[in-house]
């Protein structure tokens, strides 16, 4: 089911996903999506339904996304060659799947 949103709502929720990007280069949807919720209370929109609407307005605008308390180590996820007779495997750790 798709809710409409007040234009109110709508306009927050892109002038701060926007501000974070001037401001920052990235949107870190975790907080933004917080401080939108915090200012528009009276709204009754659920944290993660607005943190749904940050990260497809940020990925819209073609932004890098923050995930807060999420550390990754890129590194970890290059490809790595075992031998020239393997192919490419990515190195995952261990507990990304569990």
């Amino acid at each position: 089911m798709n809710r409409i949103y007040s234009s109110t709502f709508r306009n927050d929720l892109l002038e701060t996903v926007q501000s974070a990007i001037a401001s920052k280069g990235i949107v870190n949807f975790s907080v933004v999506a917080e401080e939108i919720r915090k200012r528009n209370e009276a709204e009754n929109i659920a944290l993660e339904d607005v943190e749904q609407l940050v990260l497809e307005v940020a990925t819209d605008l073609r932004a890098a996304v923050e995930f807060d308390g999420a550390e990754m180590d890129a590194d970890r996820y290059l490809p790595v060659r075992r031998s020239h007779e393997q192919e490419e495997e990515y190195a995952l750790p261990r507990n990304c799947l569990s």
